[in-house]
């Protein structure tokens, strides 16, 4: 195999950034990635995923990962933390989202909309950690989530055919909106998240 060489071109901050993405998917092709502290540049978001809905997140060939990452325009993979390799957590496996506010939260929501189906009750243990993730760090300083916990009638009106309805509210509204168990997620400045809440 002859080395082929990569050039990246921009700011000092996106040519960081595709230098450690490029690393990443790289290092993806023969083991875990390995994240550090130092991989965070107002890029990333990690979340535990329990052990039993791993696959189901993944899907099959990466197929599930792979549709999220092309939705919300993000780069996703299972990783190690700090070099801890030869120890993996059995309970989670740490997931590494990258990307802008908006993609990450997209992404990050799905993921945990999948994993509640494996493992319900799951989204109740991280609510806090993830309703107060990125808290006003977007441009208009007022990024936050807010919450709907709907009944069992009331969550298919809400859902709709296919997530007709979810994904009609998440275009009119500006917001991401997605259903984790019975609860409806809002997410973006306050302006977006207020319009989608009241439609």
């Amino acid at each position: 195999e002859r080395d082929l060489i990569l050039e990246f071109r921009g700011s000092k901050l996106q040519r960081r950034r595709a230098k450690k993405y490029a690393e990443g998917v790289m290092a993806q092709r023969t083991g875990p990635v390995t994240i550090t502290e130092e991989y965070d540049d107002d890029d990333l978001t990690m979340i535990q995923v329990p052990q039993e809905a791993v696959g189901f997140v993944t899907g099959r060939a990466g197929n599930f990962l792979r549709t999220i990452e092309e939705e919300w325009r993000t780069l996703m993979f299972f990783c190690e933390v700090d070099g801890s390799s030869g120890r993996r957590n059995k309970t989670y496996e740490k997931l590494a989202i990258f990307g802008s506010i908006r993609g990450r939260r997209g992404a990050e929501l799905k993921v945990l909309s999948a994993v509640e189906t494996k493992v319900p009750g799951y989204f109740a243990s991280i609510k806090d950690e993830v309703l107060d993730r990125d808290r006003g760090k977007d441009e208009t300083e007022s990024w936050g989530t807010d919450t709907t916990t709907f009944q069992d009638d009331e969550l298919s009106y809400a859902l709709g055919k296919q997530g007709g309805t979810r994904k009609k509210l998440e275009k009119s509204s500006g917001a991401i909106v997605q259903y984790v168990g019975h609860v409806a997620l809002f997410s973006g400045s306050k302006k977006v998240r207020k319009r989608a809440k009241e439609y």
